[in-house]
């Protein structure tokens, strides 16, 4: 398994409170097994040599995940990928049946800080990157109407054969609160910007990319501790560049993703 750990956690988080936030409540994950609907829609249009291609593709996973405590201020999470389902405009049904079962895992902070993530080496799930080891969204601000905050993070991470590297800013302001199946909820806003670059083997090509990534949407959290959904739109730019030939590929991708909790 390889084990990836996110360094000098202090330097990578900013946390400011706005108006509101006087004694109000710090967000804590609850210990517990939950079961989620991930579904993704893409619109990729890329050039190559003056030549325009649109691609779109629909993903839906479900994923169960479970929030143990490991320490007084660390909880360990494990998602597993009980059935994922791809589709693609050129090519129909995707078969990604050898990722199913794929298990992940991280530590993290109370609030959804990330201290580690580990992913298969092989089999199930090594081809997908530690994104769903980092399923949890972080809420490192308080629990009242109007507060604000901001987090920075940057690190390293491994999707599709490429070594990443990647700064984010993220922006929250909790706007409201509503009810989700019953439960009461506030409702995040938030707004990020993101800058990556990197280099690797993907589908035997090498290739070396950069980009920039701007999004925005809202998470939905109770009270107890309980991640009840989220919904998100980004909007890529990507230069990559394949290195045996210099060939270079513009891809511009808009990402709308929703997850429910079932």
């Amino acid at each position: 398994m390889k084990v990836r750990t996110t360094a000098a956690l202090a330097a990578l988080l900013v946390t400011a409170f706005g108006a509101g936030a006087a004694g109000a409540q710090s967000f804590a994950y609850a210990p517990g097994a939950s079961r989620y609907k991930v579904v993704t829609q893409q619109k990729v249009t890329q050039e190559v040599m003056g030549q325009k291609q649109e691609i779109e593709a629909n993903g839906e996973q479900l994923l169960s995940v479970n929030i143990a405590p490991r320490s007084r201020d660390t909880l360990g999470v494990t998602v597993v990928v009980d059935s994922i389902a791809l589709t693609n405009s050129m090519m129909g049904a995707v078969d990604v049946s050898a990722n199913k079962g794929a298990k992940f895992g991280s530590l993290i902070a109370p609030n959804g800080v990330v201290f580690s993530t580990t992913v298969p080496d092989s089999g199930a799930g090594a081809n997908m990157g530690d994104e769903f080891a980092r399923f949890l969204p972080r809420v490192t601000g308080k629990l009242a109407m109007g507060a604000t905050w901001t987090d920075t993070v940057s690190g390293k991470s491994k999707q599709q054969g490429i070594d990443m590297d990647r700064t984010e800013i993220t922006s929250s302001k909790v706007v409201g609160d509503t009810t989700i199946a019953g439960e009461k909820a506030w409702k995040i806003e938030r707004a990020s910007e993101s800058k990556m670059s990197g280099s690797g083997t993907t589908q035997g090509q090498p290739i070396s990319l950069e980009g920039t990534s701007t999004g925005s949407g809202a998470i939905f959290v109770t009270p107890k501790g309980v991640f009840l959904g989220s919904n998100r739109k980004d909007d890529v730019k990507m230069k990559i560049t394949l290195i045996a030939n210099g060939m270079e590929v513009d891809q511009t991708v808009a990402v709308t993703s929703n997850v429910t909790k079932m």
